[in-house]
This record gives C-alpha cells, sequence and structure tokens, in this order.
C-alpha cells in the first residue's frame, strides 16, 4: 500500500474504479457487500452470490385453427427440462400420444405429431410430461381446443397454458378495457388494418409500444387491441396477449381476457401491461381473438394480429455512458497530475 500513499492519482484512480462496482450493482440490481477501509482509506466492492430457483418447464403449442381435426399437425417447444431427458405429449380425453423427444444440450425440445382422426365433437386438451431441470417430474395441461360440429378446430386458450403458469408468475400481466367513443376516435382506434370477421365484429391491427427501464430484466411493454360489434346483438369473446423475442422464445403472456358483452355497435380497446420482460431489443407481439362458433347463423373461427418492436438496450447504454465518464475523469486526473510534477522544474529552470 505505499505505492498507493506516495501516488495521489493513482489511488483516486482505484477510488474511483471500485465505486463504479456497487453503482453497476445498483443499477442492475445485483447486490453486493463493501469491506471497511483499510489504513490508507481504500475500499473494496465485491460482489455477493445469491441463489436462484431452477427454471420450470416452459412450452408452446401450435395447431391449424380453423381448419379440420382429423390428421391436423401439432408442434410443441418446451425448454427448461433435464439434459436427456424425455418428454412426451399426450391428447385427451382418451389418452392418446402424440409424440416423444429427447431434451437436447439446452433441455430444449420440439415434438411433432398428428391428431388422431377420430376425435370426437367436443373439448380436447393436449398435455405434457417430463422432467424439469431440477430433477422432478411434471405433467402440464398445454392447450385446450375444440372440435367443432362442421369437424374444425377451434381455440380454447392458446398458447399453452404452461407457459401462462410458468410467465405470468414471473412477470406480471395488467389488462385494462375502455370503450371507444365517436366516429372519428373509433376509426382511429381501428386504424388502417382492420378487418372484418363475418360481418359480425372489425378489429384492428396490433399495436405495440414500450416502456424504457434502467435495469436488464426491467421494462414494461404494452399492447393494445380494439374490437368493434357490428352485429344487433351483444357478443363475448376472449383475448389472449403474449411477446416472443426474436428468435421465437416465448418471453410472456396474459391468456383469457373475456371481453364481456360487447354491445351492438360498442367498439372497446384492450391493453395489455406486460410487466418486467427485460431488454430483448427486438419483441414480436401477438394477439389472439377468439369469438363464439356462430353469431347470427355466420361461422366465426380465431384470427390472431402481429407486430414487433425495438426496445433500445437502456442498461446497457448507461454502463457504456457511467464508463465513458468515469474514463474522462481519469484522463483529467492524469493530466493534473502531470501538470503538477512540471511545475517545480519550471521553477528550477
Amino acid at each position: 500500500m505505499t505505492v498507493l500513499t506516495t501516488h495521489p492519482a493513482l489511488r483516486l484512480l482505484l477510488v474511483a474504479v471500485f465505486a463504479f462496482v456497487p453503482l453497476a450493482g445498483l443499477v442492475g440490481g445485483t447486490p453486493s457487500a463493501q469491506a471497511g477501509n483499510d489504513s490508507d482509506g481504500v475500499g473494496l466492492t465485491v460482489d455477493v452470490a445469491q441463489p436462484t430457483a431452477s427454471p420450470r418447464p416452459d412450452a408452446s403449442c401450435e395447431l391449424p385453427f380453423g381448419k379440420p381435426a382429423s390428421h391436423a399437425q401439432v408442434r410443441i417447444r418446451v425448454r427448461h427440462l433435464k439434459l436427456g431427458s424425455l418428454a412426451q405429449a399426450h391428447v385427451h380425453s382418451t389418452p392418446t400420444l402424440l409424440a416423444s423427444g429427447t431434451a437436447d444440450a439446452d433441455g430444449s425440445v420440439v415434438l411433432n405429431g398428428t391428431l388422431p382422426d377420430d376425435l370426437a365433437v367436443g373439448s380436447h386438451s393436449i398435455s405434457l410430461t417430463g422432467i424439469a431441470v431440477d430433477g422432478q417430474a411434471f405433467t402440464q395441461t398445454v392447450l385446450t381446443f375444440t372440435v367443432t360440429a362442421g369437424g374444425l378446430l377451434a381455440a380454447e386458450a392458446p398458447p399453452s397454458a404452461v407457459a401462462a403458469s410458468v410467465r405470468t408468475a414471473a412477470t406480471p400481466a395488467r389488462v385494462a378495457q375502455a370503450p371507444v367513443t365517436g366516429p372519428a376516435a373509433v376509426a382511429a382506434a381501428l386504424g388502417s388494418e382492420a378487418v372484418a370477421l363475418g360481418g359480425v365484429l372489425t378489429v384492428s391491427g396490433l399495436t405495440v409500444r414500450a416502456v424504457p427501464a434502467l435495469t436488464p430484466d426491467g421494462g414494461d411493454v404494452i399492447l393494445d387491441f380494439t374490437i368493434r360489434n357490428v352485429s344487433a346483438a351483444p357478443i363475448t369473446s376472449s383475448l389472449n396477449f403474449w411477446i416472443d423475442n426474436a428468435v421465437g422464445l416465448p418471453i410472456a403472456q396474459v391468456d383469457d381476457v373475456a371481453v364481456a358483452d360487447l354491445a351492438a355497435g360498442e367498439t372497446r380497446t384492450a391493453t395489455a401491461t406486460l410487466s418486467d420482460v427485460g431488454q430483448w431489443t427486438v419483441f414480436n407481439g401477438h394477439v389472439t381473438l377468439t369469438p363464439p362458433a356462430t353469431v347470427g347463423g355466420n361461422d366465426l373461427t380465431p384470427v390472431s394480429r402481429d407486430a414487433f418492436i425495438i426496445v433500445p438496450p437502456f442498461f446497457l447504454l448507461l454502463v457504456v455512458a457511467l464508463a465513458a465518464g468515469l474514463s474522462l475523469a481519469v484522463r483529467f486526473v492524469l493530466r493534473a497530475r502531470r501538470a503538477i510534477r512540471a511545475v517545480p522544474v519550471a521553477a528550477a529552470s
């Protein structure tokens, strides 16, 4: 420590570096502990490792809704499984194996299967069994769906209930609905991408926007979707909102949002706020509207709308700005030190 006490500029540089560590930990949510100052007044800051819980299995399921149920293709993507463990998907109520596979090095697997050709009219479900990262066996319902009287697939809870049970607990979601009144406001809410469903409903495109955050795991993504009832009777539908990242991995979602008793001629905007989704730079937003199977003699099928948004990595930008500021401060101190040393030389000459 003798070198530090005889070179104040170097001591100041070390203090500045060590001061930056707890600041970064505070911004990023990383706990840290600071040791007491030594005799020369230089403190040390170290990160304290915190135990993290093993991630739970996370799955999503794809079915061609609106298409014939017989021999329909099923795809289930699963992650957070134990390496090399077996995962199986079954369709119920009479359990029938759809597909099975082994988790890869990332704990992920994609299961591809085909629905049987003798599914009865009514409600069915697809379940997933496997081994989680922590070695615990699990069984979860991935998706429930309906086979209509015409033999078509209709959604009840897309996408997966497994994904909802995992991500909703970690990423709280808030949903609000607000009426839209006045011709100009209705036209603006529906936008230029509005589409009509069987002459019964008119729906907007999906609007996605972000609320910035300074922590790497923070930030909200807000999704807006507008529905207008153009029929002569009230209609009750349901909405499912979700987002995934640029490579299609699910981030957060909220399911079974009831748009209850939408009156004839009424327009309503549903807004879903998905919290603490992190800063993945590019998000893809999705919404699926599931209307009644039949309204006024018109057959209706679910419709999905999609959008994407680029979210700047605010935390990374903050760290870069702090690092640049620290670099400038250090350069200023070193220049000042050299200037002080040069004064006696000039005086002597």
